[in-house]
């Protein structure tokens, strides 16, 4: 063992001598470049709605569902360990039923819910949407693999329903779901 290190010692040695080089002669001071030293611009992310628009996830508001494309995401500056990513698009509409609670029978009348502020949360993450006048929404988000069998929360107000990402589409829920809030 103690051979062992003495040679390791003598071949670091060996190596680090044959590696030196020469002494150059001195530059004079004024023949050197002029020493810049600058500071490495952190690459801005690029919003969520327009990587949608540039990886061609845009659809109607009336195109209800889930849907998901693999993306590169570091070409839109967001950084990380591996590039790809998920972008995950869900579009939604809700409606509000004539009755509380739980119901046999088809409802009579639907109606849009109107909200602007709707909370979400999916596999760790969360954000705020709208309804727009006819209950239409969307929710568009990156994550590092596929969400469509986690479950999803939306959340107006005090209410709130939870499904699994790839069956929400068009949600009839309770009338107290209309009320302002």
């Amino acid at each position: 063992m103690r051979n062992f290190a003495r040679l390791l010692a003598l071949f670091t040695f060996l190596t680090l001598a044959a590696c030196t080089t020469a002494p150059k002669e001195p530059v004079a001071e004024s023949d050197r470049p002029p020493l810049v030293l600058e500071e490495p611009r952190p690459r801005q992310a690029v919003p969520v709605f327009q990587i949608q628009n540039e990886i061609g996830m845009n659809r109607q508001a009336t195109d209800l569902g889930f849907a998901e494309k693999l993306f590169n995401a570091c070409n839109f500056g967001i950084p990380g360990e591996n590039c790809d990513r998920m972008f995950n698009v869900v579009h939604f509409q809700l409606m509000c039923r004539d009755s509380e609670g739980t119901v046999s029978e088809v409802p009579v009348a639907l109606r849009p819910i109107i909200a602007p502020y709707i909370t979400w949360s999916v596999a760790g993450q969360s954000g705020s949407t709208r309804t727009d006048r006819n209950g239409f929404g969307q929710i568009a988000f990156i994550s590092g693999r596929t969400i469509k069998e986690k479950r999803l929360i939306l959340r107006k107000g005090a209410h709130y329903v939870g499904l699994t990402v790839s069956e929400i589409t068009k949600l009839v829920l309770p009338k107290n779901w209309c009320a302002r809030s």
